[in-house]
C-alpha cells in the first residue's frame, strides 16, 4: 500500500474511532473530539476544498494559532494531493505576502478577524491568491466560511460514498507534502519542501526514542506551523493514538498542564526556564527550614541520577533518601505539572545542563532532541 501522511491518519481513525483524539477549551470546559469525528471532518473538509479548486500539487496556506481546525485543514489539504505552507500566526502583515507569493499559494485558510485584516492589508500584493477560508464566524462577504465548506463536503459525501476514498489515492510517498519556511542565514525566508515519506520515515525512526502509545495524552503550545511541533507533536502523536489538547497560550500552559494532565508534551528550553525561575522564587520566598530541606533533596536527586542512567538501582540508603525527597519535594514540582508526566521533549535551542540535571534529579526526564527543517525535523535524541 502506498503509504501517505493521510492514509497513515485514516489507519488510525479506523483503530481508535470512540476514543479522544483531540481536545479544545471551549466556555471555560475542555471538549474532547473522537477520532470518528476527526476522521469524517478531515474528509469532509477535504470535499470541501475540492469545491472551490484545490486540486493535487496546489499550494493553500494556513494561518492560524493551534486547535483542532489546525489540524483537519492540514490533513484535508494532504488528503486532496494539495501542499500546506504553514505560517506563523505572529507574521507581520509584509511577511504573510512573501510566503504565499513565494509559494505561489491560490488558497489560505486563517483563524480570526485579526489574520483576516492582515490579510486583507497587503491584498493587492498578491499575485496567486484566490480564496480566503475563515475558521472563526465573521460577516464578511469576500470570505468562505470553514462550518460551510465542511457542510458542502459532507453533503458530498454523503451522495458520493467513495469519493473521499477515490481523491486520498492521487497522492504517492515521494509527493511534496509542505513548504515550511524558515529564516535560514541569509536573506528572505527560505521555502523547505519535505514529502510524505520525509515526515513518515521521522516518525518511525523516532520510536525507539520516544515510547508513546494511545494512554498518552499531549499538551500542544508550540505553533503547529514550526516544524519540531508539526512533525513531533502533531503526526507522531497521530500515529500513535495520543489524545492532542491543545492550550490556550502560552501565558496558559502551566494552569492547562494542571487541568489536563498530560503524560507527554513537547516543549523549547524557554518554557523550562521559567519553570525552573518560578521554582527557586518560591524556594526562597520559603522559610530557611523548607529552603534547606528543597536543596537537601536535589543534592539527593543528583547523587542518584548516575545509577538511573545506567538503569542501576543505586544503594539502598542513597534510594531511601530520595525516597524521602520525593515526598517532601519531588511530589509537588510533579503535581504543577499534573502529576502524570511521563517526560518531555525539549528541541529548538540548546537546553542548559544545570536546568536538565535539576528536572531529572525532581524524577521529571527531558528527552532533548536536536535538528533541523530540512531534516524534518528530527536528526537524534538522548
Amino acid at each position: 500500500m502506498n503509504d501517505t501522511l493521510h492514509s497513515r491518519f485514516q489507519r488510525c481513525v479506523d483503530q481508535y474511532r470512540d476514543k479522544t483524539a483531540l481536545m479544545i477549551k471551549i466556555m471555560g470546559r475542555y471538549q474532547k473530539i473522537t477520532w470518528r469525528e476527526f476522521g469524517e471532518s478531515v474528509c469532509h473538509f477535504a470535499l470541501g476544498l475540492s469545491t472551490i479548486g484545490v486540486k493535487k500539487g496546489d499550494r493553500v496556506a494556513i494561518l492560524s494559532e493551534n486547535r483542532p481546525a489546525w489540524a483537519i485543514s492540514d490533513l484535508a489539504i494532504l488528503s486532496e494531493g494539495a501542499i500546506t505552507v504553514p505560517i506563523y500566526p505572529t507574521s507581520t502583515p509584509k511577511q504573510i505576502a512573501y510566503i504565499l507569493n513565494n509559494s505561489e499559494s491560490k488558497v489560505v485558510i486563517v483563524s480570526t478577524g485579526e489574520q483576516l485584516q492582515k490579510l486583507k492589508s497587503v491584498f493587492d500584493d498578491l499575485s496567486y491568491l484566490e480564496k480566503i477560508v475563515v475558521m472563526d464566524r465573521l460577516d464578511d462577504q469576500g470570505v468562505i466560511q470553514f462550518e460551510n465548506l465542511l457542510e458542502t463536503g459532507k453533503k458530498l459525501s454523503l451522495a458520493q460514498p467513495d469519493l473521499y476514498d477515490q481523491h486520498t489515492q492521487r497522492t504517492d510517498s515521494m509527493d511534496t507534502a509542505t513548504i515550511i519556511y524558515t529564516s535560514g542565514t541569509t536573506g528572505e525566508p527560505k521555502g523547505v519542501m519535505l514529502t510524505h515519506e520525509n515526515i513518515l520515515f521521522n516518525c518511525d525512526a523516532a520510536d525507539c526514542v520516544v515510547p508513546v502509545s494511545d494512554e498518552d495524552s499531549c499538551l500542544s503550545f508550540l505553533p503547529l506551523s514550526h516544524v519540531f511541533e508539526r512533525t513531533v507533536g502533531q503526526f507522531f502523536m497521530i500515529f500513535h493514538g495520543v489524545t492532542i489538547a491543545y492550550a490556550e497560550g502560552i501565558d496558559k500552559v502551566s494552569e492547562n498542564m494542571e487541568e489536563i494532565r498530560p503524560t507527554l508534551m513537547i516543549s523549547v528550553p524557554r518554557l523550562f526556564e521559567k519553570m525552573y525561575a518560578r521554582v527557586l522564587e518560591k524556594v526562597h520566598q520559603s522559610p530557611k527550614m523548607r529552603q534547606k530541606i528543597f536543596f537537601w533533596g536535589i543534592h539527593v536527586g543528583k547523587r542518584l541520577a548516575p545509577y538511573r542512567l545506567q538503569g542501576d538501582r543505586g544503594p539502598s540508603l542513597l534510594r531511601l533518601r530520595y525516597a524521602i525527597a520525593d515526598h517532601l519535594v519531588f511530589h509537588k514540582i510533579k503535581e504543577r505539572l499534573g502529576g502524570r508526566l511521563r517526560f518531555f521533549v525539549s528541541g529548538g535551542a540548546p537546553l542548559s545542563r544545570e536546568i536538565a540535571e535539576f528536572f531529572y534529579a525532581a524524577g521529571v526526564t527531558i528527552v532533548e532532541g536536536y535538528g533541523l527543517t530540512e531534516s524534518s525535523p528530527v536528526i537524534s535524541a538522548n
